[in-house]
């Protein structure tokens, strides 16, 4: 519904071919949420409201929704994701991604920093650089069930030591 009405949002995991996964959360909006009389939520009720940090790949637009996609509270999220990324990921082919951050004022030695991982050359047809790896998971939803249904490859370990790895 964004896109529709002319907002750009930032996106790294969304693919138009693939269902949305919300898991780089870089398109998060901010929904605003109030309490009728009797403590059920209404949507846009400009009085007592609060808001909540949605994915906007994943929401569905409804009638009388106040959404924010570039409040204090949406630039901080987003600020936060890319500070994670640019703490593990080497971004040097990836210009879009270096204008995101200039974008949000994130620059290198803001956040926590991991090890670099090895680089795999004992494939013939590819390399494996999870250096460059920006974990959208597009080639672990790809090779699972939204295309190939091989499930080949899949979300290895967590936190820093995260990445794709093959079935164990």
């Amino acid at each position: 519904a964004a896109a529709a009405a002319g907002i750009e949002m930032p996106t790294l995991c969304f693919h138009e071919n693939i269902a949305a996964s919300a898991n780089c959360r870089l398109c998060v909006v901010e929904q605003v949420l109030s309490l009728n009389g009797e403590g059920e939520p209404t949507v846009g009720a400009p009085d007592r409201n609060e808001s909540v940090l949605i994915p906007a790949c994943r929401a569905l637009a409804e009638p009388g929704q106040v959404i924010h996609t570039g409040s204090t509270h949406v630039r901080t999220s987003r600020r936060g994701s890319l500070r994670l990324l640019l703490g593990g990921v080497d971004l040097s082919d990836a210009p879009e991604l270096s204008e995101l951050l200039s974008e949000y004022g994130v620059t290198a030695g803001t956040g926590a920093h991991r090890e670099p991982f090895p680089i795999y050359t004992d494939n013939p047809y590819y390399i494996r650089d999870y250096n460059k790896c920006v974990m959208c998971w597009r080639c672990v939803d790809v090779c699972g069930d939204q295309v190939q249904f091989t499930f080949a490859i899949e979300p290895a370990k967590r936190g820093f030591e995260v990445r794709v790895g093959t079935r164990e």
